[in-house]
């Protein structure tokens, strides 16, 4: 069992533990514990927005060579297409080309999962009290989480040049992680051509190309300490975990 470093804050959030019978497993006793705390407390966490911001900072490297050879940096923003599109017709200060990032969809289906999730234990160094501490979850949920990578931008050869370097990421997948997470696996599964034929009168016409990506990665569960007396307390782990 690996040992860790963090920085954490504990409530008093104790669970009575007086009603589970003796003869229970370890695992079940645990799974149990864990079951009740939940359902008393609001464990939501900010995994899908950060998972966006991920997505976004990995497109923002995309660069355009402008016709005088020099390198400009393509922006990513979030939002819609019909959003994005909305917004370059209305701001004049938006620059072309330019990339939008969408969340279209999660999903669980086809991925691997248990009937009864495991209970996970771990230890980690409290670098305050200068002592190891156990904690338990129950074991990350699979997901897949789908977005749309729109291309924006007024000249083919703009758009040939991202295309290019959006192509050469994946090959075949992208590894990434994020603070809720250490491994994620990015792959691009459509590429769609989104313009349209003509420009409106007095329009300036606007390329479109729509890459659909998939991220398969695991949702956490909460984590909580494991007390000496056999019950278990809310934890809140602040920063990274440093595994060695």
């Amino acid at each position: 069992m690996s040992t860790s470093s963090l920085n954490m804050n504990l409530t008093e959030a104790e669970v009575d533990t007086s009603s589970v019978p003796p003869y229970k497993r370890a695992d079940q006793y645990v799974r149990e514990l864990i079951y009740r705390t939940n359902k008393r407390q609001h464990n939501i966490t900010s995994f899908y927005a950060e998972q966006l911001r991920n997505i976004i900072t990995l497109f923002n490297d995309i660069v355009v060579r402008m016709p005088d050879m020099s390198i400009r940096t393509v922006k990513c923003i979030p939002g819609s297409p019909e959003r994005s599109i909305g917004k370059l017709n209305r701001d004049n200060l938006i620059i072309l080309p330019v990339i939008s990032v969408e969340q279209i969809s999660t999903s669980t289906e086809g991925l691997p999962s248990k009937y009864r999730p495991l209970v996970v234990a771990e230890t980690f160094w409290d670098s305050n009290k200068q002592r190891a501490i156990r904690v338990v979850s129950l074991s990350p949920k699979a997901v897949e989480v789908t977005y749309t990578i729109s291309v924006w931008s007024k000249f083919k050869e703009d758009q040939d040049q991202i295309t290019e370097q959006i192509q050469r990421m994946f090959n075949p997948s992208l590894e990434s992680n994020t603070p809720f997470t250490d491994f994620a696996q990015i792959t691009l599964s459509r590429e769609e051509n989104m313009s349209t034929t003509e420009a409106g009168d007095g329009d300036d016409r606007i390329l479109n190309k729509a890459f659909t990506i998939n991220v398969q990665t695991f949702l956490p569960s909460p984590k909580f300490l494991m007390t000496s007396t056999g019950k278990i307390e809310d934890i809140y782990l602040e920063g990274d975990i440093v595994k060695p």
